[in-house]
């Protein structure tokens, strides 16, 4: 992305903290409706935090509630999925042989690993849910918020990959309390876990004079 006005994503690592950057102010600058609440989100197992991913988290501001009323409680993410594919190119890198010769076996058995678990289309990826688990999973776990049956999480996507890097990806879903029991004490489940609907939306960043207001009332229009 070159400006605000016109966020298309190119190649490149680089861009990775700048559409991070860009997609934040969206959500939060002057006629946004989010505040950020933090720049990570933990996954928990077992009571236990097992996994934090790159993913910047916001809540509906102040300003809205003033507004219209206090706002229903959802939490939304952001998530750059180069981040995905680095971790997981990091976490299956072979080491270095002795004296910092290149591990060519290594990097053949890293490959093959690393194919197996590579979706064939990157916005089927199943940690995806997990992120949205996770956010449900922050808003259960806060004291200051209260109990509910279902937690609604919201995730935004982007991509370098083309065509895909013309449009950010939207996930909803609605987790049942009983679900985030299941993994906070998964020894005691004694049932099968019913699991939600995961919708996807794709939203185009053309045309760029209206992003901001279009992907904001997404994200503020109920769960179905």
């Amino acid at each position: 992305m070159q400006t605000a006005a016109q966020p298309s994503i190119d190649d490149g690592d680089a861009y990775f903290g700048e559409d991070r950057c860009i997609v934040g102010r969206m959500l939060v600058r002057e006629g946004g409706a989010f505040k950020r609440c933090c720049y990570r989100s933990e996954f928990f197992f077992a009571k236990r935090s097992v996994h934090r991913s790159d993913c910047d988290v916001f809540e509906p501001n102040e300003r809205l509630n003033k507004c219209f009323g206090q706002m229903p409680r959802l939490l939304v993410g952001y998530l750059h999925y180069s981040y995905v594919e680095g971790a997981r190119r990091q976490l299956l890198r072979p080491p270095r042989r002795p004296g910092g010769d290149p591990n060519v076996v290594g990097q053949s058995i890293s490959r093959r690993k690393l194919s197996k678990v590579t979706p064939k289309e990157w916005f089927r990826d199943p940690y995806l849910v997990c992120v949205l688990l996770s956010l449900a999973q922050r808003q259960a776990r806060a004291p200051t918020w209260p109990t509910q049956t279902a937690y609604s999480s919201r995730l935004l996507v982007t991509t370098t990959k083309k065509p895909d890097r013309e449009f950010i990806y939207l996930y909803e879903a609605a987790f049942a309390s009983e679900l985030l029991e299941m993994l906070d004490n998964p020894t005691l489940a004694t049932e099968r876990a019913t699991w939600p609907t995961i919708r996807l939306k794709k939203i185009p960043f053309e045309p760029y004079a209206d992003f901001q207001p279009r992907i904001i009332a997404e994200l503020l229009a109920p769960i179905a």
